[in-house]
């Protein structure tokens, strides 16, 4: 029989021969033996990088026959599957339950326990609402208030905090190692606040209520209810209009800009213009037109008044 075989049947067969050695008078013996077919399992499993088989294995046999070797055993098989904080914890209770012995056969255990311990942070959750359930990358850690601080993987990890009637808190983080990190929430309720994402062309700024936002891309959490959303931008007219907040919403307004005509392409410079025109030609005519003579020593005839030049 394969090795692969010969711990599928052991791993299959358990739960009968543990049903059968309960109601037995005389426990002892028949658990040592299949201690010994579990953790002989567990060996082979090893040998071939199976290691969730090894360490369902390994654990059978400590629920049978607790014993410091197989804390050593389950330790290196969750090292190999990379869940380090359970796997410290296994080898730490190695170093302090095994005697001298035994533990000089695990080889240097003070080298392994620093490796295990640079595989290790400590993440602290604080949380403004209790009962809020804490995921760090992928895997339930519990829920708030915590009353220790997390041992998880060191290295890039996802936070995931959600709770009924909050908006989920998300954030990736940098867990050092043999360190900790803290990471406080503040949860938005649902039934209050809605989110919305305001886009625009780039570098154009964003406005709520007449408080400004920053550069587009701008996220930001609002009441409920009706509000204004502006988008300003160099060059361009103002873009402004009115959103409706939905409690517990979450969603994107993009505003398009309209580039500005400038100075000589607005109606009323021309405006302006035309009127200025009009009234230099006026004056002109008026300048210009046969009148009688006001008293004075100016004899009769033609008064012109001298052109002038802007």
């Amino acid at each position: 029989m394969s090795s692969f075989n010969r711990i599928s049947a052991v791993l299959l067969t358990a739960a009968g021969l543990l049903l059968a050695s309960s109601v037995r008078a005389d426990v002892g013996d028949p658990e040592d033996a299949l201690a010994s077919e579990f953790k002989a399992a567990g060996d082979q499993a090893m040998q071939a990088k199976r290691y969730e088989q090894a360490l369902a294995a390994y654990e059978h046999a400590s629920e049978l026959e607790p014993k410091p070797s197989l804390l050593f055993n389950r330790g290196r098989a969750l090292q190999a599957l990379k869940r380090y904080p359970e796997a410290l914890a296994a080898i730490t209770a190695f170093k302090a339950a095994a005697p001298p012995a035994l533990a000089a056969k695990a080889g240097n255990l003070d080298e392994l326990l620093a490796n295990l311990r640079q595989q290790v942070s400590r993440l602290e959750v604080v949380c403004d609402v209790a009962d809020a359930k804490v995921v760090v990358s992928g895997k339930p850690l519990g829920v708030t208030p915590l009353a220790t601080a997390l041992l998880v993987n060191a290295g890039s990890a996802h936070v995931s905090i959600t709770a009924d009637g909050y908006l989920p808190f998300e954030r990736d983080v940098l867990l050092p190692g043999a360190g900790q990190e803290r990471v406080v929430v503040r949860l938005v309720p649902r039934r209050s606040e809605g989110r919305i994402t305001v886009n625009s062309l780039v570098g154009a700024v964003a406005f709520a209520d007449g408080v400004r936002l920053g550069s587009v891309p701008a996220e930001v959490t609002l009441h409920s209810g009706r509000h204004r959303i502006r988008v300003e931008h160099a060059g361009y007219l103002p873009a402004e209009t009115g959103v409706e907040i939905a409690a517990g919403s979450q969603q994107a307004l993009t505003l398009p800009l309209e580039k500005s005509a400038g100075l000589l392409g607005q109606w009323w410079f021309w405006t302006g213009t035309a009127v200025i025109v009009a009234a230099g030609v006026t004056a002109l005519v008026f300048a210009t037109t046969e009148r009688s003579p006001t008293s004075g020593d100016i004899p009769p005839g033609r008064v012109a008044a001298p052109l002038i030049v802007f």
